[in-house]
């Protein structure tokens, strides 16, 4: 199970996403999400922080930050972001075996 919370103490930063998200979450991320596909990994990641941020995920992030202020991070905050938000959809979308 991927961790809710996330921290990077030298990035200075910290994020946690809601418990229980729904299916209605997904919905408004893969909505924020669907405008920016076929980019680079760089422009993918960026994309799921937006999305993230624009469906309302995140109980705690620091640094703070809009969406539009996705692209003035630092590439490392990103990438440490955008890859952790990848893992979570990708478990939440997991069906167990029986």
């Amino acid at each position: 199970m991927v961790n809710r919370t996330i921290e990077n103490k030298k990035l200075g930063v910290k994020a946690t996403i809601k418990e229980n998200l729904r299916q209605r979450d997904l919905e408004a991320f893969g909505e924020s999400r669907a405008a920016e596909t076929g980019v680079s990994a760089s422009q993918s990641r960026g994309a799921n922080v937006r999305a993230a941020i624009n469906a309302a995920w995140f109980t705690e992030l620091t640094p703070a930050m809009t969406a539009e202020q996705v692209g003035d991070q630092i590439p490392a905050v990103v990438r440490l972001l955008g890859d952790w938000i990848d893992k979570i959809y990708v478990e939440l979308i997991e069906i167990p075996p029986e």
